[in-house]
């Protein structure tokens, strides 16, 4: 049985996420008339989740030992 905490929860969540992406792309929105600011910020933003993205590999593949290196 689905319980009202396990709904809340759910809810909560869609919520927060939904919120939490509005307010990342704000900066998106107030530049996007200024196209050198916009751009320096899509460029950062790309870059950082690279970075972020490649230590995530090396955390799983090689710390991780999932190849076997």
């Amino acid at each position: 049985m689905i319980d009202f905490l396990d709904v809340n929860f759910g809810i909560g969540s869609i919520i927060e996420m939904a919120v939490i992406s509005g307010l990342v792309g704000l900066p998106f929105v107030f530049t996007s008339n200024i196209v050198k600011i916009n751009r320096i910020l899509r460029y950062v933003a790309g870059t950082a989740s690279l970075l972020i993205g490649i230590n995530i590999m090396y955390e799983i593949g090689v710390i991780g030992k999932l190849f076997g290196i």
